[in-house]
Formats: C-alpha cells, sequence, structure tokens
C-alpha cells in the first residue's frame, strides 16, 4: 500500500504547478529504532544509527504532503543458550505535513502511515533459521527547520513509530533541500 501511495506522489510531482508548491528533497540519519524487535519490546536487541531519504511537497498555507525511505540497518539480539537474531530492516512512510510558512525557524509536523520490511536469522537449539517480518501502522513526526536560504534547511525532530509488538521513536537530523 505504501510503495503504491508513492507512485501516487511521484505522479503529483509530475502534474502540480511548479510554482504553486514547495518542493524538498533530503537525505539525513536517525538513532537506532531498537524496539521494533521480532519478539518482545525492549528484549535488550541492539540497533544501528539509521539512514533516511525524504521527498515532499508543500501547498498553500503550509500544508503538504512527504514520503521517506529508512535503512533501519541492523538490529541484533546476541545468543543466549543458543537462541538470539540478527536482521536488517526497511521503513517506507507517507504522511500529511504542516509547516508555517515564514521565518528562518519553523515548526512542522507529519502524519501517517508506514510499512516495515525486516529479513534476517534466528539462532535456535536447531541451527539458524530465515526470518522475515513485515509490518504496517500510524506513525507522526515533529520537530523545527531551520531555513539557512531559500535552497538549503536543516531539520531536526522526532519520529514515532507504532509498531505491532509496541512502540519506538528516534530524534533525526535531515539536510533539504527546497525548490519552488
Amino acid at each position: 500500500m505504501i510503495k503504491r501511495s508513492l507512485l501516487a506522489l511521484t505522479s503529483l510531482f509530475a502534474l502540480a504547478p511548479a510554482q504553486a508548491i514547495d518542493w524538498h528533497v533530503g537525505v539525513g540519519a536517525f538513532d537506532a529504532l531498537e524496539d521494533r524487535s521480532l519478539f518482545e519490546p525492549r528484549d535488550g536487541a541492539r540497533g544501528e544509527t539509521g539512514v533516511t531519504a525524504v521527498a515532499g511537497l508543500q501547498f498553500g498555507r503550509g500544508f503538504g504532503i512527504e514520503a521517506a525511505w529508512a535503512d533501519l540497518g541492523e538490529l541484533e539480539r546476541s545468543n543466549i543458550a543458543d537462541a538470539g537474531y540478527l536482521t536488517e530492516g526497511d521503513l517506507w512512510s507517507l504522511g500529511l505535513t504542516w509547516t508555517t510558512q515564514s521565518g528562518t525557524l519553523r515548526p512542522y509536523v507529519k502524519a501517517g502511515l508506514f510499512q516495515r520490511e525486516e529479513d534476517g536469522s534466528v539462532l535456535t537449539i536447531a541451527g539458524p533459521r530465515r526470518v522475515t517480518d513485515d509490518d504496517s501502522g500510524w506513525m507522526a513526526e515533529a520537530g523545527a527547520r531551520w531555513h539557512l536560504s531559500d535552497l538549503f534547511a536543516v531539520r531536526a525532530g522526532y519520529a514515532h513509530y507504532d509498531f505491532d509488538r509496541g512502540s519506538d521513536g528516534s530524534v533525526q537530523v535531515v539536510a533539504e533541500l527546497h525548490f519552488q
């Protein structure tokens, strides 16, 4: 569902008049989402810092839409009595956004849906076993965007995801290019 929505967003990019919207693309990093565990939240798994890419557009009055992809990195639970796991995952999100339209420092919010896919292996007494995990749900983000110029902005915020086995969030920083 999220990937089809991203395709629809790309179509909007192609059809929308350039002078009526503010386009942005960006790349950034975020804290590990360690509670996306295969088993139970807070099971002691260690995650890596993730990377993200975003693309969005803002219509009049500060409202917009944004798609994001995140490489969640590895999530590892050490072997304890012949048990443990190692997975890697991707997360896609699509959300509605709002931000103020003037000033150098502009607050923003985003609310939408995410789709997460995780692949890896679990160590069992019988040996390693391949696992996959898919998850989808609600996400929200809030923070501030610092416009250093009309073209370049840096945003910092907190993104929260409602995973099936609990929820998790992280601080993220994204460098953005804006086009009008």
